[in-house]
């Protein structure tokens, strides 16, 4: 089973997914592969993954995905930024206060760029390149302020989590498969895992505020397109 997902996801929801698919499936070989969703989804096109867990929308003809959460997008600095004793704030006020960006091919990148921009300023970069570990390292240890995914936000000692007011920063999580290729019934299995972890347990560890699951009754989505 050759399985992806961005690096917020490899760190939340895709271990509790792959423990209960072992458990399960013992005799499964895995393959894990770790990167931003532009990747990942090239990974898929070129029949080099079976599924994976990425950030939609998606917009390739020859991918096939179904939502799995909303989640909220919020700011992170380090307990001694000057931000620290807020608990919302407004994208604008980031004008002007530093910030570690994650580096190229992350969606996430991407949208704080494009959320700043749509708010009338340029992000004033602290640190630029960053994976998601070394940015959350790195406020914590003061070097400036972060955007990350709610689900991540909490993983790092010395973190304090403060809501984005107006606007809202939200992005929705996915999984993905190549449409019309052979999709092995390891890959079924696994994408049910997914559907029923979400369904019956919610989603791994602590949910944060501000994530909405969006997995319905139907937890076998692709169940009957098993060849």
């Amino acid at each position: 089973l050759r399985v992806g997902a961005t690096p917020s996801l490899a760190t939340t929801l895709l271990p509790a997914a792959l423990a209960g698919f072992h458990f399960r499936h013992p005799g499964v070989a895995l393959g894990l592969t770790e990167a931003g969703s532009d990747d990942l989804v090239a990974r898929l096109e070129a029949n080099e993954l079976d599924l994976a867990l990425v950030i939609l929308p998606v917009r390739h003809r020859v991918l096939e995905t179904v939502p799995l959460a909303e989640e909220d997008l919020v700011v992170v600095v380090g307990a001694g930024h000057r931000l620290a004793r807020r608990r919302r704030l407004r994208l604008e006020e980031l004008d002007g206060v530093p910030l570690v960006m994650p580096s190229e091919g992350y969606d996430l990148r991407s949208a704080v760029l494009a959320a700043c921009h749509q708010a009338g300023f340029e992000p004033t970069v602290a640190c630029d390149g960053g994976a998601m570990d070394g940015v959350l390292a790195l406020v914590a240890g003061g070097l400036g302020a972060a955007v990350v995914p709610s689900i991540v936000a909490s993983h790092q000692r010395g973190l304090h989590v403060i809501r984005v007011d107006e606007p809202r920063l939200s992005r929705t999580i996915g999984i993905a498969r190549r449409a019309g290729a052979v999709f092995p019934a390891s890959a079924a299995a696994f994408a049910t895992e997914v559907f029923m972890l979400l369904r019956s347990a919610g989603w791994p560890g602590v949910r944060p505020a501000g994530l909405h699951l969006e997995v319905g009754a139907n937890a076998n989505i692709w169940g009957p397109q098993i060849r």
